[in-house]
This record gives C-alpha cells, structure tokens and sequence, in this order.
C-alpha cells in the first residue's frame, strides 16, 4: 500500500493534474503491486457513477451558471448595499453579505470569486482598499459557496458516506452565518488602518437622496426572486415535495424562469455559455470522480483508513485530541485539491474515525469535513479563490497573503465552534426534522 500512496504523492509533485495523479497511481498499483484482479478496475468505473443522487450535482452547477450569467448578482449586491447603508468600510461589508447571498443562489466558490468579485473588486480598489485586501477579502468570502446550501461538496459527501443530503444541507446554515458574522467584525477592524474614499453609488431605482428604507424596498423586490430559490430547495426537500436530486432539477427550471422570463436577461449567448461551462465542469468532476472513487476503494480494501482509525485511537481516546489531528489533516489536504476531490479522498478516511471510533454524528463530521476542505481555498499553495480574486484585482500572490492570516484565524476559530459545540451543527436538522 505504501507504494499507491507514494506513487501519488510524486505525480502530485510532479505537477500532473490531481485526476491524472489518483488514475495513474492506482493503475500503477492493480498492475504491478497489487493482486488484485484487474478487472475489479471496469466495475468500479461504472458503479462510481451509477448512482441517483449523484445526479443532483451537474443539475446544481447547472443552476449556478444559469444563476451567474442571468442577472442574479447585481441585484444581490444592489440588496446588500441597501442593507449595510454607509460606513466606513461598507464596500467590504458589502461584498461579505453578497457573497453570502449568492453562495445561497450558486452553491459554488468560484462562481461566487467571480460575480461577486467582478463587480466589488474594482470598487473597492477605486475606494483606496489595498488590491491584496480586497482580492483576500472577496475570495474568503467566497468560500462560502461550499458551505451555504445548495453545496455540491457536501451532495458529495452525503453519496459517499450515505448521509441525508437535506441534513447537510441545513446543516450548513448556521455555520454559514457564523463565517460572515466574523468576517464582518475583521472587515470593521482592518478598515481603520486604510485611508478610504468610499462614494456611495446610485442603485437601480434610486438616487443619492433616496431614503434608506425605500432602497430596501426597491432592491429587495428586485432580488426577492433570486434569493427564493434556497428556500424552495430546502423547504421542498423537508416538506416532503421532491429529493435533494428532484431539488437540482427545480433549481434549473426555476433559475432558467427567473432569469429569462422575470429579469430577463438570459439571452442565447449567455444560456450557451453556461450550458458548455456546467458540462465541462460536470464532465471534469465525474472524471476526478471516478478514479477518487477507485483510490479510495483500494485504500478501503487495503483497510487503510481502518488501521488509521485503530492508530490513533491507540494514541489516544481523548475525542479532543482525535479532533485536532483530523482538523490538521484536512487542513493539509484542502492545501492540495479542490474542496470536492478532498472530500472522495478523505471521507472513507475520517467517516470511521470520527462516526464509527469515535461515535459523532454523520452530519456533523460531513460539516466538519466540508468547512475545513473549504478554507483549503484560500490557502496555498491551491488556494483557487486567492488566485482568481487576485487575477481580478490585478494584485500579486505577496499582496494578498499579507492580508490573509486575519481571516485564516477567523475561520480556524469558527471550525473549533463548530468541532466541540456539535448543537451549532445539529440543531437545525433537530428542529426541523421534528
């Protein structure tokens, strides 16, 4: 087994994309270490995929993209800036509510990087916010996509560790909220370094005299469509009218009818480019899919996460202690991969840790494992929100992790709320399962 693991961590090393470095390691491994019949490699390839609520995450990348390029983030932003109103520092307030908001519509960090980004980045830049501060700023903030529901990492979770979706899904609310409630606060703190020129700009609908309370109403009611969607998904799934994988499917329809029949900006250029950007993602995560699925497989036969779990219990029994080295080794691994590849690579490690060793709920260690994948976005070397926040503000990579260790800290200190107050965590899918 030792030789999967290296023959891995070369490719890695080597620079090889990470579906090239689990395909390569484990063909390397059935042929020539392993006596494993070959054929146990067609089986896996077909059963990885053969799934139905697997099916929910091409529907939901599907609805983001339609979401994105439908006219959805102006009026989310418009929304947010009639909400915070003027302060100092409201700009950066601003992007950390829409990015919140739209983390709701997209389910996606990326996304979020970009139609959030694309619009409050060069803002804030005109108000003399440092580009490093404002690319770490955005980018934190967008890491949210994977925890605010809809979250594709977690329907990932749920398939492989066979755990309600739904659950997650609410699940997620709370910490959310957590993780803009603290960059909020360090928004209100760095701002007193920086010397701003914020100009408060004219909304859609209203002037520099328009009182607040008139700007929440004209925003509101023209993002009120937007921000429906999340509740319909998890009101639909607990009130019994459709699946986590019937939600994506109303996520589509519901996004292509906002967007071209209520807003109507979804012209034929646009449904294109999103229609070929879902398809390629989708095709691009099923593949890393499929040969995660067959690593992992032949980590689970090789009962590699089951002598990992019997290690460390024998270190310890102190489920604290259990809990700090499995935060560290998904910090580790966020660093790598991609927050959904981190989740097929370490599910079938941490799930008999923590649930079966251990004893914790299913749900709570599939937030655990999501959230602290997800601050793996904005920590390098990976760190795809840095980089493409930085790319929008035109900021190099020494910038921006200058900024970055405030909201690291933050992050941290909400994944150990979350890790040993599990109620933070349980207390929606209790209330709401009953």
């Amino acid at each position: 087994m030792i030789w999967l693991l290296v023959t891995f961590i070369v490719v890695l090393l080597l620079g090889a994309p990470i579906v090239f470095a689990f395909a390569f390691s484990s063909i390397v491994y059935l042929l020539f270490v392993s006596d494993l019949p070959s054929d146990m490699f067609g089986a896996v390839l077909y059963s990885s995929l053969d799934s139905f609520p697997l099916m929910a995450i091409p529907f939901f990348l599907f609805a983001g993209e339609l979401m994105s390029q439908g006219g959805i983030s102006k009026r989310i932003i418009n929304f947010s800036r009639a909400l915070v109103g003027k302060v100092k520092g409201f700009l950066g307030v601003i992007t950390i509510l829409a990015s919140g908001f739209f983390s709701a519509v997209s389910g996606s960090g990326v996304a979020t990087v970009a139609a959030v980004g694309g619009m409050m980045i060069p803002e804030m830049k005109r108000s003399a916010y440092p580009a490093g501060y404002a690319a770490a700023l955005t980018a934190s903030g967008a890491f949210l996509g994977s925890i605010i529901p809809p979250s594709i990492p977690m329907v990932m979770y749920g398939f492989i560790s066979n755990t309600s979706i739904g659950d997650l899904f609410v699940a997620g609310v709370i910490p959310g909220f957590l993780f803009v409630i603290g960059f909020l606060l360090l928004n209100i703190l760095a701002v007193r370094k920086f010397s701003l020129r914020e100009s408060e700009a004219e909304g859609a609908g209203w002037t520099a005299d328009t009182g607040q309370l008139r700007k929440l109403m004209l925003t509101g009611k023209a993002a009120f469509w937007a921000l429906l969607m999340p509740v319909i998904i998890i009101g639909g799934i607990y009130g019994g009218f459709f699946t986590p994988t019937e939600s994506a499917v109303v996520a589509v329809v519901y996004a292509l009818l906002v967007s071209s029949l209520i807003f109507r900006e979804m012209k034929w250029g646009a449904f294109v480019s999103a229609t070929v950007s879902s398809a390629l993602n989708t095709s691009m995560l099923l593949i890393t899919l499929v040969f995660a699925t067959i690593f992992s497989r032949l980590l689970t036969i090789e009962q590699v996460p089951q002598k990992l779990a019997d290690s460390l219990l024998n270190v310890t029994e102190q489920q604290w202690a259990i809990m700090l080295i499995v935060i560290l080794f998904l910090t580790l691994i966020g660093m790598l991969m991609d927050t959904v590849t981190g989740v097929i690579l370490v599910t079938p490690i941490v799930f008999p840790i923590l649930v079966t060793g251990v004893g914790m709920d299913p749900v709570h260690v599939g937030i655990i494992t999501v959230v602290t994948l997800s601050v793996g976005l904005i920590t390098p070397p990976m760190a795809i929100n840095l980089f493409l926040a930085g790319k929008i503000a035109d900021a190099p990579m020494m910038q921006i992790v200058r900024y970055l260790p405030g909201f690291l800290v933050v992050s941290y200190m909400v994944i150990l709320l979350l890790s040993f107050l599990p109620e933070l965590v349980l207390f929606l899918p209790k209330w709401m399962a009953g």
